[in-house]
């Protein structure tokens, strides 16, 4: 079989269902097993990133007296893209409430200077991680929504 280079046009009625068929085969013959090792590669770095997310966060409980701390935030599925993603709280007169770095930094400049850029270090960090695991998330969905079409595809030329 001599395979096609360009794109046939669907629209076009010289292009007959066979030679459709033919192109999108050759076509998903040359991605078949690509999708699932792609996914497999995802979910494995968002594997790695929640760990990662899971040890920041004990690391910032285990402060002695700590008021302020890293909590786990799970996105909907509502969302865009759902995911986890990193937030700050604060325990103030017994509350937990979210507090955004802006706040914290008051808190955390009466604190010596080893811990305040403990704490620096720490924001750095949980930023890079949530900005990573969004985008891991956001490439999952894309994989998943591609290999779905590429599936409603073949099922319809068939």
């Amino acid at each position: 079989m001599v395979r096609q280079t360009t794109i046939p046009v669907i629209w076009d009625k010289s292009v007959s269902h066979n030679e459709l068929v033919n192109w999108f085969s050759a076509l998903k013959g040359s991605f078949k097993g690509k999708g699932a090792q792609w996914l497999r590669q995802i979910d494995a770095e968002l594997e790695e990133i929640h760990g990662q997310m899971q040890r920041l966060r004990a690391t910032t409980l285990n402060v002695e007296d700590h008021r302020i701390y890293l909590e786990l935030h799970k996105r909907g599925t509502q969302t865009k893209v759902p995911g986890l993603a990193l937030r700050w709280r604060s325990i103030n007169a017994g509350r937990h409430a979210h507090v955004l770095w802006k706040d914290v930094m008051p808190i955390i400049e009466r604190m010596p200077p080893v811990t305040r850029d403990w704490y620096g270090q720490l924001h750095l960090q949980a930023d890079w991680l949530n900005a990573r695991e969004h985008a891991l998330a956001y490439e999952r969905r894309t994989a998943t929504t591609y290999l779905a079409s590429l599936n409603r595809h073949e099922e319809g030329l068939q």
